[in-house]
């Protein structure tokens, strides 16, 4: 090849470095590119549920081996969430994301090429650690480059899209098992993470606070105070709530109500779109008011829904499915307002440590949403009443936690709070 065609070609792939290096330098553009990961995992999360049974019939394997394949992901992630938190203070963010892909990507390839159940859960096992890693990191991105109201609003938009995914995956992977095989579903998101993986490399991470320069993994005198245990506690129980209906609705609404297949993806629907509003709403109210008034209006809904779940136990006429729904939909309005202004306000009060301070209120929701679910699912009666017998006494625990809260915290002393800590950590 003549010198000056391999010359060009230098000068046409450096460019081509330069402008993507340059893209990945504008925050809209490194909180688009969490965002589309984050998308990404929801998506492989939901996407396999219509092919459940299909893998069952041709890996020749039981119910409960399908089911481990669907409990794995917030199982793994109780005991990894924290140490990607905590290690990407240390070394940065950029080497945990990269790790988080790549075991995206070999989980992926295992579960596409899976002859066995057991070689599919080793797969589905690797890519739950990837998973993990890619549901904590989005925010701390976000939350190094986007601080108070911008991040609250980026949180809100990114859930009511998470949630439409949610809603959207089931039918997509019905089209893809329609016309191909279940583990199409798998190559639909290998492509896209595998082009993303290629991408990140050019992120030169720049991040404002350099890696924690200590031998401990975190200093944990910095979150031994009420402020950061009421908004770790906060959304717990209200988010464990709602996950143990969600395993117990097929049967409550088809076999207790009558509900045909078609009238439960309606319900369900509606309690999509009840948190799909609260997202919307709690945009402006952020905007034009405080966090304290987002506060106050999640425990509004949530007081409501204390209040109703007690007259559906004391009242034979509202057990129905149609005050079930309403029910469920007041408490999923709520989770917005409870969830993003706690994760903002923790993400703001510990600049220095908020792998940490994100990775430790991740870990006890999904704790909240592993045991609240096991509790009920082991009570469980088929009918609406029994869970909400099984959950009345955490149910009343969520409430006391709330109106402590609201009390407590000074929601708008906010900015004095994060001088405090970071005065301490320079110290």
């Amino acid at each position: 090849m003549p010198t000056d065609l391999k010359d060009e070609g230098k000068f046409v792939e450096k460019k081509m470095l330069t402008v993507l290096e340059k893209w990945l330098s504008i925050k809209k553009n490194i909180a688009g590119f969490q965002i589309f990961l984050i998308c990404m995992v929801m998506l492989n999360n939901s996407i396999h549920f219509p092919a459940l049974p299909t893998i069952k019939r041709d890996l020749l394997t039981s119910a409960k081996s399908i089911q481990y394949f669907i409990i794995m992901t917030p199982f793994v992630a109780i005991f990894t969430t924290l140490g990607y938190g905590t290690f990407a203070d240390i070394y940065q963010r950029k080497p945990l994301l990269i790790f988080s892909l790549i075991c995206f990507l070999l989980g992926t390839a295992l579960c596409i090429n899976s002859s066995t159940i057991e070689i599919l859960l080793l797969g589905r096992f690797i890519q739950v650690l990837g998973d993990s890693g890619i549901g904590i990191l989005w925010m701390i991105i976000l939350g190094d480059i986007y601080h108070g109201q911008q991040f609250a609003r980026l949180q809100v938009i990114t859930t009511a899209l998470l949630t439409g995914i949610t809603a959207l995956g089931p039918f997509i992977g019905t089209l893809l098992i329609t016309h191909f095989t279940w583990r199409a579903n798998f190559v639909l998101v290998i492509i896209p993470v595998a082009l993303a993986l290629c991408l990140l490399i050019f992120w030169k991470e720049n991040s404002s606070f350099p890696p924690v320069q200590t031998k401990s993994f975190f200093n944990p005198k910095a979150f031994m105070t009420h402020r950061f245990l009421l908004l770790s506690l906060i959304p717990v129980i209200p988010t464990g709530l709602f996950a143990a209906f969600t395993s117990c609705n097929p049967l409550i609404f088809i076999d207790n109500y009558g509900l045909s297949a078609f009238e439960f993806s309606l319900a369900n629907s509606c309690f999509i779109l009840a948190n799909i509003i609260g997202n919307l709403i709690y945009i402006p109210l952020i905007r034009h008011y405080s966090f304290h008034t987002t506060l106050k209006t999640g425990i509004l809904s949530y007081g409501i829904y204390t209040v109703m779940t007690i007259g559906f136990l004391i009242f034979p006429r509202m057990n129905s499915a149609i005050m079930l729904i309403i029910l469920l939909a007041i408490l999923n309005f709520s989770l917005p307002f409870l969830l993003t202004t706690c994760m903002t306000l923790l993400s703001d009060s510990y600049p220095q440590q908020r792998g940490v301070a994100l990775s430790v209120a991740t870990v006890l929701r999904n704790i909240g949403s592993t045991i609240i679910p096991l509790l009920s699912c082991g009570y469980f009666q088929g009918t609406a009443a029994s869970v909400f017998k099984i959950i009345f006494l955490p149910t009343l625990v969520g409430l006391m936690i709330l109106c402590i809260s609201l009390g407590r915290l000074k929601v708008n002393s906010h900015l004095k709070t994060v001088a405090k800590n970071n005065i301490y950590l320079i110290h």
